[in-house]
């Protein structure tokens, strides 16, 4: 069903009319809508109404679920409310990532104008069907200090189920050809120099887990997966890790990247990965969206939004691909124009941030 097919349907759904919602982008498996908050969308207390903001995410739904021309019907739907809002324009995005041809199933997301997490649905599944994080890990010193970066980090531990593993992608192991490190307990590796003692001492002892090594080689057909044991968790996950689960009781193992490969190569090997997700598997991409210390401007640092002007559109444009889920331009992010190369001294910081589109 084409766009203008799937929104000659959706008039008739009068309730959504009545509250204001409109179609922004329809696929197939995919949908972007908008709500525009008037007083009428207000509670008692000068908030958008919950029921509002579950409608939208609900119509979302709908779009992206009958976009194949097949009446689909929801079946269980369960919304987590993160954040209070009362202006401004809302949007959400569904996006289906099971077969439904079985039973389908679909990632909504409810985000402001800043692209802030309003409301999202929890899976009441008994394993629950996991989510996918691309973390932004920064400075090695966020291991250890408190602030804005890490309170990040440990809300989005409470905000999704306890996972059963961790397949960590980051951006610190590149190899030729493809590993997956197998151990019973990796070591908490220190790759980093010139940072305080104290840094040094942290120890993340996680357990590893050779049955996931052994499980995503049995999953990936395109490519040889190899094991490796000589090598522990580097601080692009334990040092992001350890802030959503403390405790250290959570398996973990991680996924090298390929020096010798190129984005679309990482991007088709993780979407074999896809049944871990219901596997109570969490995968995390650890890198950064905007990573070039040359040219960090120490003198500014301690001003409060400071940024160069290279750096908010690279950071603009990744998050609208990633809203609307335009896959290919963030694979060839770097390889679009000199100016938005600029962010990139390597370009494989954004590798796990190209890969973890599932």
């Amino acid at each position: 069903m084409n766009y203008s097919d799937l929104a000659d349907f959706f008039k008739n759904d009068r309730y959504a009319a009545l509250t204001g919602i409109e179609i922004i982008e329809a696929k197939e498996g995919y949908c972007r809508a908008q709500l525009k908050i008037s007083e009428k969308h207000l509670n008692a207390v000068g908030v958008v109404q919950g029921g509002a903001i579950f409608t939208l995410a609900d119509y979302a739904f709908a779009v992206a679920s009958n976009s194949r021309g097949q009446l689909a019907l929801a079946i269980n739907v369960n919304i987590t409310f993160l954040k209070g809002v009362s202006g401004g324009i809302l949007y959400a995005t569904a996006t289906e990532f099971d077969d439904p041809r079985k039973l389908g199933a679909y990632d909504v997301i409810v985000t402001n104008e800043k692209n802030e997490i309003i409301a999202m649905p929890k899976s009441t599944n008994n394993i629950p069907t996991m989510p996918v994080l691309f973390l932004g890990h920064g400075s090695p010193m966020n291991a250890i200090e408190e602030n804005e970066f890490v309170e990040g980090f440990r809300n989005a531990g409470t905000l999704i189920p306890k996972p059963e593993a961790i397949l960590c992608v980051s951006a610190h192991w590149e190899t030729r050809g493809t590993f997956v490190t197998a151990m019973e307990q990796p070591e908490t590796i220190h790759d980093f120099g010139g940072f305080p003692k104290a840094l040094y001492e942290v120890q993340y002892p996680a357990p590893g887990s050779p049955e996931l090594a052994n499980r995503i080689k049995s999953l990936i057909t395109t490519a040889t997966i190899e094991p490796y044991y000589n090598r522990g968790l580097d601080h692009g996950a334990w040092s992001v890790i350890k802030h959503l689960y403390p405790e250290a009781d959570v398996p973990v193992i991680q996924m090298s990247l390929d020096h010798y490969k190129m984005p679309q190569y990482h991007y088709d090997l993780i979407k074999e990965l896809i049944p871990l997700r219901s596997e109570g598997v969490l995968i995390i991409g650890s890198g950064n969206m905007v990573h070039n210390l040359r040219l960090v401007a120490w003198d500014k640092f301690d001003s409060d939004n400071f940024a160069f002007d290279w750096a908010l559109e690279a950071s603009e444009k990744m998050k609208n691909f990633i809203l609307s889920n335009n896959h290919k331009s963030l694979i060839i992010t770097g390889l679009m124009a000199k100016r938005l190369n600029m962010p990139f001294r390597h370009p494989n910081i954004i590798f796990p941030c190209c890969m973890l589109w599932l």
